[in-house]
């Protein structure tokens, strides 16, 4: 059945004429068939979660119901597979759409044409109920699938062979008290909200080791066990109740300290070491007027430009970096020229976004990357941009450092107030980000480094540049550039 969207609010879409849906149920939402599950009915009213990006979405779109709840597949192929939070196979859906992943796209978690060699352990005239073996499948080298029996059905094997199949081919067949004959395949559909049924628990009692010695030694989660991320609300409570709660980029990067909340250890509160006031107060004299912010707003951008031009050169980043003088100095001067002419902030933006497209192309012909297209969020597999993530945050560490030391709080933002918490260490990072990660994020890409590599490079230039100098000058200059400071 079909029901029609009336209010669309981030993730949360309500619907109606949903009357015979069923709470958890999956739907599909809108033309691109977003995937989402009913939270609530009322009526024929149902509040739904969409699991992607709803951008574009509104009201009259169409919402499918499944009549299904939301379920995981289990079966071969699973524990070698990478998936999202609701087992969409994230490699699968590269090789379909490519690494800029499209809304809607739709892949079997479980790969339904590779095929498994099943050696069948039960034997025809077995007794057999939910959770009996009936053979196994070694799925990796160190995995031996053991294929079971579903929880909800019991009774005699009729057939079983062992063989080369795939997981929706008939492995064994069963026949129930009633006489009804059941084909067995090497895949189940199982509720994500139905806990599998099980004979003993065992309780956990080998740790689960990452490698990653924060975690191990400061949050260690037992092998079998359970563990949990808490959530926005919950780190909320947890610094209210004074545990110390620190924020950090990719691979440990030093983003921001967030828990200010009364703590006894006094190193912790930036109030209780001297840092200076004037800037602040000088910061404070122009944010609460627009224009002036405004004013400083394309300062930043002027000094962004400026370092863009300083920094791509050979003799910043070698001769893998062809800087192709002229289009770059084409380019920040009609940069230049447009921040000029933006009389808003949203043509600030819009300004922005423009440069910063052009800028990957020029990157990428300097490079010889090949094409390219800007994935956020952590959700681009290739590896220019996961490096770009990667620099960014440490871009953030010492921007959060520079407006620290200066005693600027990072809510007087002059560009990303509105967009973001703590913009002003977005403002700060952009004056570097362009500059100094993009060429290395390109570089380090054509040269093959590994995560830790691309660290120190990004490291050693962010050193050569002195970044955080230009940062801590440039965020001085803006305050003293509207003549508060004398």
């Amino acid at each position: 059945m079909s029901g029609k969207v009336v209010k669309v609010s981030g993730p949360l879409v309500v619907a109606t004429g949903l009357s015979d849906a069923n709470m958890s149920d999956v739907v599909r939402v809108g033309p691109q068939r977003l995937i989402g599950e009913i939270l609530t009915m009322k009526g024929d009213t149902a509040s739904i979660q969409v699991y992607e990006e709803t951008s574009g979405l509104g009201p009259g779109a169409d919402v499918i119901t499944t009549g299904a709840p939301m379920s995981v597949e289990l079966g071969p192929g699973m524990i070698e597979g990478i998936y999202d939070g609701i087992q969409r196979p994230l490699e699968k859906i590269v090789e379909k759409v490519g690494a800029n992943i499209s809304r809607g796209v739709e892949v079997p978690a479980v790969d339904r044409e590779k095929k498994w060699e099943f050696t069948a352990t039960a034997k025809v005239g077995d007794q057999v109920t939910g959770g009996d073996i009936l053979g196994t499948v070694p799925e990796t080298p160190v995995v031996l699938h053991k294929i079971m029996v579903p929880p909800t059905l019991s009774g005699t094997i009729e057939s079983i062979q062992s063989g080369s199949f795939t997981v929706l081919d008939t492995v064994a067949v069963l026949v129930d008290g009633k006489g009804e004959k059941h084909a067995l395949t090497m895949v189940q559909k199982w509720p994500v909200r139905v806990g599998r049924p099980y004979k003993h628990k065992y309780p956990p009692r080998t740790p689960l080791l990452s490698g990653q010695r924060i975690v191990d030694a400061m949050f260690p989660v037992a092998k079998g066990g359970t563990a949990a991320i808490p959530g926005e609300a919950a780190v909320r409570e947890l610094t209210r109740a004074g545990v110390p709660i620190g924020f950090c980029g990719g691979n440990g990067t030093p983003l921001y300290s967030a828990s200010d909340h009364e703590l006894p250890v006094l190193w912790f509160q930036p109030q209780s070491e001297y840092r200076p006031t004037e800037y602040v107060q000088a910061w404070l004299r122009f944010w609460f007027d627009e224009e002036q912010r405004l004013a400083v707003a394309r300062f930043f951008q002027r000094k962004r430009l400026d370092q863009i031009g300083i920094c791509w050169t050979r003799q910043r980043f070698g001769d893998a970096f062809r800087c192709c003088e002229n289009d770059l100095q084409q380019l920040v001067a009609n940069g230049k020229d447009a921040v000029a002419r933006a009389a808003s902030f949203s043509d600030l933006f819009l300004v922005e976004a423009r440069f910063s497209k052009q800028l990957y192309g020029l990157a990428c012909r300097m490079t010889d990357y090949g094409p390219f297209t800007r994935v956020k969020r952590g959700m681009g597999l290739d590896r220019a941009n996961r490096f770009l993530d990667h620099g960014n945050y440490l871009a953030y560490g010492l921007a959060a450092t520079a407006a620290w030391v200066l005693g600027i709080p990072h809510a007087f933002a002059v560009m990303h107030g509105k967009t973001r918490r703590g913009g002003l260490v977005f403002d700060v990072a952009d004056l570097i980000k362009d500059a100094v990660i993009m060429p290395e994020a390109f570089l380090g890409a054509m040269r093959g480094d590994s995560e830790q590599e691309f660290r120190k490079a990004c490291i050693d230039v962010l050193t050569r540049t002195e970044a955080l100098d230009f940062m801590l000058d440039t965020l001085k200059e803006a305050a003293r550039s509207e003549g508060v400071l004398a």
